[in-house]
């Protein structure tokens, strides 16, 4: 028998930094004791379901009501302690985040969505070394069906290291190798290769991730700096031209400004 759980992946905050990440509802099939879910987890799942929806909403108190709802019902749910604990990541209460997720882990010690979701958090917390270790472990589990999330999410890590732009670009192509079309690891692949001179090969990455993606503000100015680099001034124009009209009010919007001044 097998039993459906709704859980959460996680991608590293970039343009904000390590201080949270975004979370995204993925369906995991688990496999289940002989024993059918209980009424109280079956409960204790919808609550974290709700607690998971409100926080991808930043409606953080109706989601901490939530969460705390589906604790009450069942304290050792695994989906509810993970929710829990990156709802207390996004609140800036690290101890309680670090209490519910390893109370999460303690529930499932090889779920993937778990291990990635702690790995982030360590990775915040500047524990890298435990971070990457997380994200090893959840990016090798058979089961999970999207490895390529805990290998960017390695990257992003890395990147914020002392000499960590090999590790991070290595774990990045193993990214792309488990899913081509990975948005995340594309941009990050653009973002290295443009860091390197690399131009050619940025403005690949770039037009691989707009066909999988709507490009970003920040993806549509590296677009813009790269084909400045490589002369083409039309396609700069181009991507001036969807920054301005997609997103006028980004930031992106007053440094193209500023890089038209003499």
């Amino acid at each position: 028998m097998r039993r459906t759980a709704v859980v959460y992946g996680c991608i590293l905050g970039i343009v904000l930094g390590l201080g949270g990440c975004e979370t995204a509802p993925t369906r995991f099939n688990e496999p289940s004791a002989s024993a059918p879910p209980t009424k109280g987890s079956a409960s204790a799942d919808i609550y974290a379901n709700l607690a998971a929806e409100y926080l991808s909403r930043g409606q953080l108190e109706v989601a901490l009501t939530k969460g705390r709802q589906a604790i009450r019902v069942d304290r050792r749910n695994g989906d509810a302690n993970n929710v829990m604990g990156l709802i207390y990541q996004r609140l800036g209460e690290p101890d309680q985040a670090d209490r519910y997720f390893k109370r999460a882990l303690s529930a499932d010690p090889t779920n993937p969505y778990y291990l990635n979701a702690y790995g982030s958090f360590l990775c915040s917390q500047k524990r890298f070394e435990d971070a990457e270790m997380r994200f090893s472990k959840a990016a090798a589990n058979p089961l999970n069906r999207s490895p390529e999330i805990a290998l960017t999410n390695a990257g992003i890590c890395a990147l914020v290291q002392p000499e960590g732009r090999a590790k991070a670009e290595t774990f990045f192509r193993r990214a792309l190798e488990k899913n081509r079309r990975f948005p995340m690891a594309l941009l990050q692949m653009a973002k290295l290769s443009f860091e390197a001179g690399e131009f050619l090969a940025a403005r690949a990455y770039i037009e691989r991730f707009g066909e999988v993606s709507p490009l970003t503000p920040g993806g549509l100015w590296l677009a813009i700096r790269t084909e400045r680099q490589l002369g083409d001034d039309v396609a700069a124009a181009k991507y001036e031209m969807r920054l301005q009209s997609k997103f006028p009010d980004s930031p992106e919007i007053q440094l193209l400004r500023e890089s038209r001044k003499p």
